[in-house]
């Protein structure tokens, strides 16, 4: 039954009694995140996900965006992951019975490439009667060799949205002097950070820095040669 439609309280208690049976039956980690039925999630369901502490819900009912989004509830930041538009094991899986195991992966790729041309956040479900199972085995190695063989981040729900969090972080301004200043307003380490500067060239100035502690300001020249200083 989704939680989409029903009273906040209600929500919210469907939620609370969900993560206690997931770590009574031994969760191997903490539950960080809500997948709700369907998919289907309205305002209520992500104040209750908020009041509840999760750090992201699976579901988005604007399917026309393949990136991942904040919303700000109750002084916290939840991450909304989108499907955009890709289907799902449930959906795909009736074509292992029309062919091949291995042909079944056909159109969990046609939705990989699709999301990766526009940049977008690829999710993939795995039922343990459908794509999980033993008899799909071949499908899903050929989906996942796929993204491994690519430059497609491979990781979990959990770890992007801390990802999203953390280029929240980020805010970027003019410093007056022909520089750009770069702060990490968040409370954690951020490594691997990539920036991109448009301006009158239409190529991008690209600057990598390797890690920006919590609270640190670095100023980028906006001119010339790129340097970084503190």
């Amino acid at each position: 039954m989704p939680l989409a439609g029903h009273p906040r309280t209600e929500q919210q208690r469907r939620l609370a009694q969900s993560r206690r049976a997931l770590e009574a039956a031994g969760a191997r980690a903490s539950v960080r995140g809500v997948h709700p039925p369907d998919e289907a999630i309205d305002a209520l369901t992500l104040y209750a996900t908020a009041r509840e502490g999760f750090a992201y819900v699976l579901g988005d009912p604007d399917y026309d965006r393949a990136y991942p989004r904040l919303a700000r509830i109750l002084r916290r930041r939840v991450a909304i992951l989108s499907r955009a538009g890709a289907g799902d094991d449930f959906e795909h899986v009736g074509q292992a019975r029309a062919g091949s195991p291995r042909r079944a992966a056909e159109p969990f790729l046609q939705d990989l490439r699709r999301i990766q041309d526009l940049g977008g956040l690829y999710v993939l479900n795995l039922r343990p009667d459908l794509l999980g199972s033993g008899a799909l085995r071949p499908a899903l190695d050929r989906v996942l060799a796929a993204a491994q063989g690519s430059e497609t981040w491979v990781t979990t729900a959990a770890e992007v949205a801390g990802w999203v969090r953390r280029r929240d972080d980020v805010s970027v301004r003019l410093d007056g002097e022909g520089g750009i200043e770069v702060v990490n307003q968040g409370p954690e380490r951020i490594v691997d950070l990539e920036l991109e500067f448009f301006g009158a060239s239409p190529t991008p100035q690209r600057v990598s820095l390797p890690q920006l502690a919590a609270g640190e300001r670095r100023t980028v020249a906006a001119t010339g040669q790129l340097a970084l200083a503190r």
